[in-house]
């Protein structure tokens, strides 16, 4: 084994031999990516390494994660921090399953950004808290085992009393994460 090998494993990549094809689809499986290629290895990246800490928006909103709503009130209250913070973006309503399970959790929330990143910080409890399950801010082409069924709410009130309300029943000052989320360079709304 050379130096690249071990560099590459430093990094947190996964070997695994090109003609493996049983260990390519099981760790595929479980969210992991193809990072890059050599002769004798397919390096994957594991979907843990991935998740919303990997992103400043994602750690910024990770602060939420510990208050006590569920996805429709929590998306409400990202909804209405990004829309003040001028962070375009969709909500959606509809529902998720994972392969390989029965469970089907409906009706679920959740929101989509203009790069189609998306952000759901409460999949994980119906799901259970597990690396295979998304949580917060990801990439869904790296959860391609879960598949999130939906629409957009068209008349979604971005600016709503609702969403301020559970806020402040919450103690969560939206002012506060608007200022965090001001500086990132995102797709602004009109």
């Amino acid at each position: 084994m050379n130096l690249e090998y071990f560099k590459k494993i430093s990094t947190g990549l996964i070997p695994v031999g090109c003609k493996d094809q049983d260990t390519q689809k099981e760790i595929e499986s479980r969210g992991a990516r193809l990072d890059s290629t050599d002769e004798d290895y397919l390096w994957y990246r594991k979907a843990r390494m991935l998740m919303s800490t990997d992103s400043e928006i994602g750690t910024i909103l990770s602060e939420l994660d510990n208050c006590s709503l569920e996805c429709d009130g929590l998306t409400r209250v990202i909804s209405l921090i990004l829309s003040r913070a001028g962070i375009a973006h969709d909500v959606l309503a509809g529902k998720v399953q994972m392969d390989g399970s029965s469970r089907i959790v409906q009706p679920h929330l959740w929101i989509i950004l203009s790069d189609n990143t998306m952000i759901d910080f409460r999949i994980r409890m119906w799901m259970g808290d597990q690396v295979e399950v998304p949580h917060g801010h990801f990439d869904p082409e790296l959860f391609q085992h879960i598949h999130y069924h939906g629409a957009a709410i068209e008349d979604w009130e971005k600016e709503n009393s609702y969403a301020l309300i559970l806020a402040t029943i919450n103690q969560i000052d939206v002012t506060s994460f608007e200022k965090k989320l001001l500086h990132l360079p995102t797709e602004k709304t009109n």
